[in-house]
C-alpha cells in the first residue's frame, strides 16, 4: 500500500512542474517576440543594401560610401550575433521544457505536448529565416564592397540595380505575408490550446462530481440512519407518483364511460332535471320554480322565451327521452 506521504510528494512535484512550465513558457514567448523583431530589422537591413535609389533615401554614391558600408557591416554583425544568441537561448528553453515533463504525468497531456511542439516549430522557422536572410545580406555586402572598390579605381562606373531592388521588394513583401501567416497560425494555436485546456477542466470537474457521488454512496452505506432516511424520501416520492397516476387513470376512465353513455339514455340528465330548478319569468316579474317529477308529466304551457339555454336543453332532452 502507498503511504499518504507518497501522494503528498506527488502533489508537490506536480505543482513544482506546473510553476516551472509556466515560467519557461513565458520566457520562450518573450524570446520569440524579440527574435521576430530582430528578424524584421535584419530584413530591412538587406532591403536598404539592395534597394534602388529613392527620394529622401541614401543615393548610390552614399550607399557605396565606405562609411556607410562600414556601418552596415557593423549592424549586420551585431544583429547576427544577437539573433544567434537568442536562438540558442530559445533552444535551451525548449530543451528544459522537454526535460521538465519527461517522466511525469504531463507527458500524456495533449495540451502540453501541443505547446511544446509549437515552440519547436517556431524555433525551426526562425532558424531557417535567419540563415536565409543572413546569406542574402552577406552576398549584398560582398557586392557592395566590390562596387565600392570599382568606383574607387575607375570613378565613372555606373551600375543599374533596378532589377535587384525590384526582387528585394518582392522578397520583402513575401516576408511580410509570411509573417502575417505565422501570426494567424500562432493565434489559431492559442485558440486550440484554450479549447484543450477547457476540455481538460471539464473532464476534471466530471471526475470530481463522480468522486462526490461515490463518497455520498459510501456515506449512506456506512451510516444506516442516513440510509434509512434516504430510502424513506425515495418511497415518499414513489408514493406520490403512484397516487397521481391513479387519479389520472380514474379521471380518464370516468371520461371514457361518460362519452360512451352520452348517446344512450344517460341517467345524469334525469338527475340534473330532477335537481335543477327551472326559472320562469312571469308577467309580474317574479320567478316560479318548476321541479320535474318522474310521476308527473311536464306541463307544456311553459313559454320557451322564459327559459335559459341550458335549462331549455335539459327540459327538451328529458321530455323526449323519458316520456316518449
Amino acid at each position: 500500500l502507498l503511504s499518504p506521504l507518497f501522494f503528498v510528494e506527488m502533489s508537490s512535484d506536480n505543482s513544482f512542474i506546473a510553476r516551472n512550465w509556466e515560467e519557461l513558457r513565458r520566457r520562450a514567448r518573450s524570446l520569440e517576440s524579440d527574435i521576430n523583431t530582430k528578424l524584421l530589422n535584419f530584413s530591412k537591413l538587406g532591403s536598404s543594401l539592395g534597394g534602388p535609389p529613392q527620394l529622401g533615401v541614401i543615393t548610390d554614391s552614399e550607399r557605396r560610401d565606405s562609411e556607410y558600408l562600414s556601418t552596415s557591416q557593423n549592424r549586420f554583425e551585431t544583429l547576427s550575433l544577437d539573433i544567434q544568441t537568442m536562438l540558442d537561448k530559445l533552444n535551451d528553453i525548449n530543451e528544459q521544457m522537454s526535460d521538465l515533463i519527461r517522466g511525469s504525468a504531463y507527458v500524456k497531456n495533449p495540451a502540453v505536448c501541443h505547446t511544446l511542439e509549437r515552440h519547436r516549430d517556431i524555433l525551426l522557422d526562425y532558424s531557417h529565416e535567419f540563415k536565409r536572410t543572413h546569406a542574402n545580406i552577406k552576398v549584398l555586402l560582398e557586392r557592395e564592397v566590390l562596387f565600392t572598390s570599382s568606383i574607387g579605381d575607375f570613378g565613372e562606373c555606373k551600375i543599374n540595380l533596378s532589377n535587384d531592388g525590384l526582387n528585394n521588394r518582392k522578397s520583402d513583401f513575401l516576408l511580410k505575408e509570411h509573417d502575417h501567416i505565422k501570426s494567424s497560425d500562432r493565434l489559431l494555436d492559442d485558440q486550440i490550446g484554450i479549447a484543450l485546456a477547457t476540455k481538460e477542466s471539464l473532464l476534471n470537474q466530471k471526475l470530481g462530481l463522480k468522486g462526490v457521488a461515490k463518497k455520498l454512496n459510501t456515506l449512506t452505506k456506512r451510516y444506516p440512519a442516513v440510509h434509512s432516511v434516504m430510502q424513506k424520501i425515495h418511497m415518499r416520492k414513489r408514493r406520490d407518483v403512484i397516487i397521481l397516476a391513479s387519479v389520472i387513470v380514474i379521471c380518464f376512465i370516468v371520461i371514457f364511460l361518460y362519452d360512451q353513455d352520452r348517446n344512450q339514455c344517460c341517467p345524469m340528465f334525469g338527475i340534473l332535471a330532477v335537481l335543477m330548478p327551472v326559472p320562469i319569468m312571469s308577467d309580474f316579474g317574479s320567478y316560479d320554480l318548476i321541479c320535474v317529477n318522474k310521476n308527473e308529466h311536464i306541463t307544456p304551457n311553459i313559454p320557451s322565451h322564459s327559459l335559459t339555454k341550458p335549462h331549455r336543453q335539459v327540459y327538451q332532452y328529458f321530455e323526449q327521452e323519458m316520456w316518449t
